[in-house]
């Protein structure tokens, strides 16, 4: 994965119309990566103050994959919301970032009970 990603990294800095966005280091950033000897060392990604959102699965906002192990709608939510900042950083669009307490506001409500499921 990581010439894949050399790979596309140069391809997009080569054209100013292309812009790469660097999944996986976003991924490593929010949720933390694997020990030395390949075994899970996720971390949990706090929303504002009433979200705390764990690498687990389920079909609940606080989990960040679905049961299905898809990305979850709070993986989504943050995810769209870096995309948001590196298009404008790159291309300077001027799109209105995703502020932390909207993905709060919009993540928040669904949450369907007390601990995660």
């Amino acid at each position: 994965m990581a010439n894949f990603n050399d790979a596309l990294r140069n391809l997009a800095s080569g054209d100013p119309r292309l812009a790469y966005f660097d999944d996986f280091g976003w991924f490593e950033g929010l949720w933390g990566s694997r020990t030395a000897d390949g075994k899970p060392a996720f971390g949990a990604v706090e929303i504002g103050t009433t979200l705390r959102v764990t690498y687990s699965a389920g079909d609940d906002p606080r989990n960040a994959l679905l049961k299905d192990l898809h990305p979850g709608l709070a993986w989504n939510t943050l995810w769209v919301q870096s995309v948001v900042l590196r298009l404008n950083q790159v291309f300077g669009l001027g799109v209105t970032p995703i502020s932390d307490k909207e993905v709060e506001g919009f993540l928040a409500p669904l949450v369907c009970c007390p601990a995660n499921t």
